[in-house]
């Protein structure tokens, strides 16, 4: 995976053709569209996501697909790459999942602002890893797929309307992978083309990071899990009772709602 992260260094991305099979886009797009409308979010015009979007957050919690993506050994292996830098030497589990949300672009939404999600311009090391997964075919201009500025990952400062003119869009077949240095701008471009254009985002965040949702306190998984998942999750970042420090009673006595058995 060298190549994945020296293009993650340099340019702040890296596209990795047919990552997914076309059998599993087709399996995780049926399981997403089967969501009740109570688990998804459908954004109105001018929402950062979007007018014409809909949000399906906390994916993983739904099918064992999902969570077997989030522990995928060969996005774990960039992980481990890309947070190696800035990590203390002996840091046992130096990043964390951060969230597993999916997008649906429908025809005619507008192009999503260039931003970034790591909150924090210019930073490095580097704090987040996003992954985006195309679920669907996005190959013309006019299909809603995402687009970068390649380089931004370094600039110290937020995207303005003039970084427009430098975001290429990143065309692809569904099954698509695209690594990126949350600190680079990125956004969806503008969709015309008929039909909706499904992709899942997959983040990691160094484990002192607070995540958008506490992971740990979802009430229903598809399946118990392992310890290695559980760290990876990050079960073993809250705190106990007596807010001793980490590594020595970090999970503590968490709701019963969390499973505790491999």
């Amino acid at each position: 995976m060298t190549p994945i992260c020296d293009d993650l260094e340099k340019v702040g991305y890296h596209v990795l053709p047919q990552f997914l099979t076309d059998a599993d886009c087709d399996a995780m797009k049926d399981i997403l569209t089967s969501l009740p409308a109570e688990q998804v979010v459908a954004n109105q015009s001018g929402d950062f996501h979007g007018g014409r979007t809909v949000l399906a957050p906390n994916i993983i919690i739904h099918s064992e697909r999902f969570l077997d993506l989030a522990t995928d050994r060969r996005v774990l292996s960039v992980a481990n790459k890309f947070f190696e830098f800035g990590t203390f030497k002996n840091e046992k589990d130096p990043y964390q999942l951060h969230l597993m949300h999916a997008r649906m672009v429908a025809e005619e939404a507008d192009e999503q602002e260039l931003h970034i999600d790591s909150r924090l311009c210019g930073v490095n090391p580097p704090l987040i890893l996003h992954i985006f997964f195309y679920l669907e075919d996005c190959l013309d201009e006019g299909s809603g797929a995402t687009r970068v500025v390649p380089g931004s990952h370094r600039y110290m400062r937020y995207s303005e309307p003039s970084d427009n003119a430098n975001a290429i869009p990143v065309l692809g077949k569904k099954g698509t992978a695209i690594f990126i240095n949350s600190n680079t701008y990125h956004g969806s471009s503008a969709k015309t083309s008929a039909g909706e254009r499904w992709l899942i985002t997959l983040a990691f965040s160094r484990w002192w990071i607070r995540q958008p949702f506490a992971i740990p306190y979802f009430p229903h998984w598809p399946r118990q899990l392992t310890a290695e998942e559980k760290n990876l999750f990050g079960f073993n970042n809250y705190a106990d009772k007596s807010l001793s420090s980490r590594g020595l009673r970090a999970r503590g006595e968490l709701p019963s709602l969390v499973p505790t058995e491999n």
